[in-house]
């Protein structure tokens, strides 16, 4: 046969499977799916045939990449390949029995399913009392699932579901694995009806860096654990119906729906449902916890992911000396590739120095694309700032007041920030240990006064630092229009105390309450003065009571305003353009510097 049809035989040397290693790759997808098989059903290994014989089954009716997606036995066949018969292997099976029966046995037997018998309607079922495999026709399986299929009942609102694909990466952007995940189409729910309460626990990036300051500042272990299929562990108090989804919705389900029982992604009250045990950071289903025993966290019931290396797209570095970096290069350099990839261009600082950006004139009106270009922009940049990148506050706040109609100039200031970040792809966020006693935060709170070239309000911006590095940050307008320079720098006061008062009780939460009154910074000498009385009447009798909460914490021992020059004032980044060698000083001591810097820096010098 060979002969007649010109082909030529070759015999490889012996124990040298790279000779073949087409065929040879082919071998290693069976055996992994043989595995996968045996293990997910916890079955025997006797039964590897017929795995084998069922996951050749269903790979020959799945998509392709060398047949660019198509399936090969539609190509084969011309025709598309049949894929309601597919059942989940290992699934309980109910056999019906139809010879030999009497009328007081049983009319089904229940059995495992482990194959399909060809292309004919009947199934391979396996017997683990007489461990025999039988082919049975008369068959219905049994799946777990997060609901049953019934008949539509009468005025009930379907839902619709579909599913949804992603990819796993891991700290460095690297495609580690995929994700499929049936969800429901939860839009269409009815408040009232439908569902009542929707809470997902989410730890906000401030709680995190604390947590991870504290971690670094007490020398902590720090591990990572996933809670597995966290939104289905809930109940529903609600009574739901899904659509079945497309592909098995024929043959036994064809007119049925899923009664869904369980929480399912998607639903609107899915998060309050499953929110997993209290540990210290929950984000979803994602924890982050740290204590000084490894024992502690092995008793947590959840899937240990190890010694925490990449969280909400901030890679952990943990050192040997106990110090910590945090990094977003990889996230920075998926953004770069997004919205400015042919460029090579870096620079110093984010933001031109004394460069004011004003509204656009009110007849221009921004293209669709290039509002959603720009916006898209904007978001990625704060996503960052919000992560580790305290050095982009104020740059982000400026560009964000022009999200409703941005033109060339304010795309010019993006890339302007975009090349800054291209300069500083290696630059994150460290802490590092310190041995004295934690007296607490160290704040800055800082103002500008009347900047605004169409509203006159003014920025206000706050650092707190913790373990020699920044956890929490803001840079905003003011809500209102300031009569002075004191009385902008007393609201900018208010706004970060509160914030001071929230994360110091944060700290008394975890289990490290602060020594003594935080210390909040100030270089105006009449806010500081206002702070602590009631000074300057005639000029600030006008003011809200509400922005008086600074004086009660003054006066309730919680809080001590000091004051500073201005020149160490380290929020001055937060409200305006520095000078480069100014603005490189203030971004070491909020502990922002490159990965391969270890320690020290500015921060570390001013605290000894």
């Amino acid at each position: 046969m060979l002969a007649e049809h010109g082909i030529i035989r070759e015999s490889p040397p012996p124990y040298s499977p790279q000779s073949d290693g087409v065929a040879e790759r082919v071998n290693r997808s069976i055996v992994e799916g043989i595995v996968s098989l045996l293990a997910q059903a916890g079955a025997p290994k006797a039964l590897w045939a017929e795995a084998l014989q069922a996951f050749v089954f269903v790979k020959n009716r799945s998509p392709h990449a060398a047949l660019s997606g198509n399936v090969p036995l539609a190509v084969w066949r011309n025709r598309p390949a049949r894929v309601d018969m597919l059942r989940t292997w290992g699934c309980r099976a109910w056999h019906t029995v139809t010879n030999g029966r009497s009328k007081l046995d049983d009319r089904a037997i229940p059995l495992i399913f482990v194959g399909y018998d060809g292309d004919t309607a009947a199934y391979r079922l396996f017997d683990p009392v007489t461990r025999k495999t039988i082919r049975s026709r008369d068959t219905r399986s049994s799946t777990p699932s997060s609901g049953a299929t019934c008949h539509v009942p009468p005025d009930a609102k379907i839902l619709g579901c579909r599913f949804v694909y992603r990819r796993k990466k891991d700290k460095h952007g690297r495609v580690t694995g995929h994700k499929v995940r049936l969800v429901a189409q939860g839009f269409s729910q009815r408040p009232g009806v439908d569902f009542r309460d929707t809470f997902a626990p989410v730890a906000k990036f401030t709680s995190i860096r604390v947590l991870l300051a504290l971690a670094a500042r007490q020398k902590m272990l720090i591990h990572q654990a996933d809670v597995d299929k966290a939104y289905l562990h809930g109940s529903l108090d609600e009574e739901l119906y899904m659509r079945i989804p497309k592909g098995i919705d024929s043959g036994e389900y064809s007119g049925k729906v899923l009664k869904v029982d369980r929480a399912l992604y998607g639903l609107k009250q899915a998060g309050r449902g499953g929110g997993g045990p209290p540990l210290i950071a929950l984000y979803v289903d994602n924890l982050l916890f740290v204590s000084p025993s490894l024992d502690e966290i092995t008793r947590v019931k959840a899937k240990d992911l190890g010694a925490a290396k990449f969280i909400l797209g901030i890679q952990i570095h943990q050192r040997s000396d106990g110090s910590l970096f945090l990094s977003q290069r990889a996230y920075l350099e998926d953004v770069l590739l997004r919205l400015d990839p042919n460029s090579r261009r870096t620079a110093p600082r984010p933001v031109v120095r004394n460069q004011q950006l004003v509204p656009a004139p009110d007849d221009h009106v921004p293209t669709p694309d290039f509002r959603r270009r720009y916006l898209q922009a904007v978001g990625s940049l704060m996503y960052a700032m919000l992560g580790t990148r305290v050095d982009l506050a104020h740059v982000v706040g400026v560009l964000s007041r022009h999200a409703a109609r941005p033109d060339n100039t304010h795309w010019a200031a993006v890339l302007r920030a975009l090349q800054y970040i291209r300069g500083t792809l290696d630059y994150g966020l460290e802490y590092t240990p310190d041995s004295s006693p934690l007296r607490g935060f160290e704040a800055y709170s800082d103002s500008d006064w009347g900047t605004c070239p169409t509203t006159s309000r003014s920025t206000m911006g706050y650092d707190l630092l913790l373990a020699n590095g920044a956890v929490s940050w803001s840079s905003k307008l003011q809500p209102r229009v300031t009569a002075s320079s004191t009385e902008a720098e007393y609201l900018r006061l208010s706004h970060a105390c509160k914030e001071t008062v929230y994360l110091t009780q944060l700290l008394g939460e975890l289990g490290f309450p602060a020594k003594g009154a935080a210390v909040l910074c100030c270089d105006n000498q009449g806010a500081n003065a206002l702070s602590k009385g009631p000074q300057f009447h005639n000029c600030t009798r006008h003011l809200h009571l509400t922005e008086h909460f600074v004086r009660e914490q003054v006066q309730d021992g919680s809080i001590c305003v000091e004051y500073i020059p201005t020149a160490r004032m380290l929020a001055d980044a937060m409200t305006k353009s520095l000078p480069a060698p100014l603005f490189e000083r203030h971004r070491d001591a909020f502990g922002v510097r490159p990965l391969r810097a270890r320690g020290g820096g500015v921060a570390a010098k001013r605290q000894s």
